[in-house]
């Protein structure tokens, strides 16, 4: 079971925890597990930016936060799981 998968709820409910879980249960059926905060698309671009610094540290730190969220959404794209 692969692909993208959001979970979404009140605070304080185990979200996070049930999220953990899952990815370390299936994370053989991963490329890459990383986490987003989805409360805003400023902190989604942010997130996706991150991932970015994370994948290719060597171009990353030159771009500005919204080349590197491209840059990031690309990679997904091109990297299946």
């Amino acid at each position: 079971m692969s692909g993208t998968r959001a979970i979404h709820g009140l605070g304080g409910i185990g979200k996070s925890t049930l999220a953990l879980h899952y990815a370390h249960l299936h994370r053989h059926a991963y490329t890459v597990v990383w986490w987003l905060n989805a409360a805003s698309t400023e902190q989604i671009v942010t997130g996706l930016a991150s991932l970015a610094l994370r994948l290719c540290p060597q171009w990353a730190p030159t771009a500005d936060v919204q080349e590197r969220a491209a840059w990031a959404i690309l990679w997904l794209q091109w990297h299946p799981g």
